[in-house]
């Protein structure tokens, strides 16, 4: 009975918030907000205490000021772009700064930190480089990621092990006992 009552709880608040009080879209105004989406700011309440608004508008992923830019490739966890000679210290990439990105021009590290809106900042040598930003996950997540295979491979075989052996013991026989004087 509790588990059906939860089960009756959960679907009357879908359908009581989520699908009545739902905003619905013809398919142009669909994709016309598809459209929009890339680039846009942003849930204000995910940001992190330190984001502060207006957010500055960028007209292109990558500015160093009055160094050239050119972008090679713009994949979701790695940006490999080439900065032109000049004056420049620092680009400012169009992504929000986690400080699991690291970037690195010519083999060394580069300081990677953070806006006052949240965009990255490297720093920059004053030569003409080509800088790749990649975002690195710990270690801790590969090691979690295996555990967690091993963990699901170990309840399948006792799954299979404990329904294996009900299949295969006697069945169970009463016996009696007879209690004597």
């Amino acid at each position: 009975m509790i588990a059906a009552g939860t089960a009756v709880l959960a679907f009357a608040f879908s359908a009581s918030h989520i699908i009545r009080e739902a905003y619905w879209l013809t398919p142009s105004q669909f994709e016309q907000q598809l459209n929009q989406i890339p680039g846009s700011q942003g849930v204000s309440q995910w940001w992190p205490a330190w984001v502060r608004e207006p957010l500055q508008t960028m007209s292109s992923p990558v500015e160093a000021g009055d160094r050239k830019v050119a972008v090679d490739l713009w994949a979701p966890e790695r940006r490999i772009f080439h900065i032109g000679e000049g004056q420049s210290t620092t680009a400012r990439v169009r992504t929000f700064f986690y400080p699991h990105w690291a970037a690195t021009a010519e083999g060394q590290e580069l300081a990677v930190s953070h806006d006052k809106d949240g965009a990255i900042i490297i720093s920059l040598p004053g030569k003409q480089v080509t800088v790749t930003m990649e975002f690195r996950e710990p270690a801790r997540v590969r090691y979690s990621t295996a555990l967690t295979i091993v963990a699901w491979i170990l309840i399948g075989l006792l799954l299979v092990t404990r329904r294996h052996l009900f299949r295969l013991s006697p069945p169970i026989r009463q016996t009696t006992l007879k209690l004597g004087k």
